[in-house]
């Protein structure tokens, strides 16, 4: 069993696809495939443009209850401070009793 603080509840987001010139891209005008899960976020480490000193990423990890949630490269989660990309696939920890799942995200501010 994890931890009883992993007790929030997020909620991951997939764009449906359309062809751009033959290109699959998500459309970010549909309307998004939505569906909770429960975990905690932890802050990460980010980096920061330093030749145009335009912005910086802000990167989180969701530990999440479920090893096996429904969450893929490219959706998007929602966090109290804005959308998250999900950058790459979760990690998948089927370790017995404390299985889980990590999810790295990221999203440019600035």
């Amino acid at each position: 069993m994890l931890p009883s603080f992993m007790d929030r509840t997020y909620v991951r987001k997939r764009f449906p696809m359309v062809s751009d010139h033959g290109t699959m891209v998500r459309d970010p005008n549909g309307v998004p495939d939505e569906l909770p899960f429960v975990g905690i976020a932890q802050p990460g480490t980010g980096t920061e443009d330093v030749i145009n000193r335009n912005g910086a990423e802000v990167v989180k990890t969701i530990w999440a209850v479920d090893p096996h949630v429904d969450v893929h490269h490219d959706d998007v989660v929602t966090l109290a401070d804005g959308d998250y990309f999900v950058n790459g696939e979760p990690e998948r920890w089927d370790v017995g009793v404390q299985d889980h799942a990590v999810i790295r995200l990221s999203r440019w501010a600035g």
